[in-house]
């Protein structure tokens, strides 16, 4: 069986200051550029719809406190 979606997970970010934290959830076929926008969540999972079966993906996660952007979390060959 193939499918063309897929879910990703992380751990949590904390902020110092305890500002909630949102995620900004991008992939692109592996090493392939652009990336693609994955949406922005404040859980710690997204689902990715429109993918292809046959190729591999890199996905990032970047972290936000509505000020300024963590150090993001790439996963390649995912």
């Amino acid at each position: 069986m193939t499918t063309n979606s897929a879910t990703v997970s992380w751990g949590a970010s904390t902020d110092p200051d305890g500002d909630d934290i949102t995620y900004q959830v991008e992939y692109r076929p592996n090493g392939q550029i652009p990336w693609i926008d994955g949406g922005s969540t404040a859980a710690t999972s997204q689902p990715l719809a429109g993918l292809d079966p046959e190729q591999s993906y890199d996905v990032r996660i970047t972290p936000n406190d509505g000020t300024v952007d963590g150090p993001d979390r790439t996963t390649l060959n995912l």
